[in-house]
């Protein structure tokens, strides 16, 4: 799992429990997955319930509550359904700012 530049590699999966264009109320889950020093493999997860959302805004939302859980430089890899959310990394990832 490790990509042996000496950065961390996370793997970042995401689901919802939604599908389609309707608003509606849903939950996102994430699951980030690591692995430690000794080779173990240490995960953090969450869901979390919302109201009146649609698909690719609970998706927006698992992504950012993922990433905010990372606090040191690492390379990212993440595994996500929506093609919503994967078409706006690859065709306008030059307008993301990273904070």
């Amino acid at each position: 799992m490790g990509r042996g530049s000496g950065m961390y590699f996370v793997r970042v999966f995401l689901e919802t429990s939604m599908k389609g264009p309707r608003r509606g109320d849903g939950w996102y889950g994430y699951l980030l997955e690591t692995l430690t020093k000794k080779e173990e493999i240490r995960t953090l997860h969450q869901v979390v319930m919302e109201k009146d959302v649609t698909a690719n805004q609970l998706y927006l939302k698992a992504l950012l509550a993922a990433l905010s859980r990372l606090n040191q430089e690492c390379e990212v890899e993440v595994y996500t359904s929506s093609l919503y959310l994967r078409g706006s990394y690859e065709n306008h990832l030059q307008g993301w700012i990273c904070r």
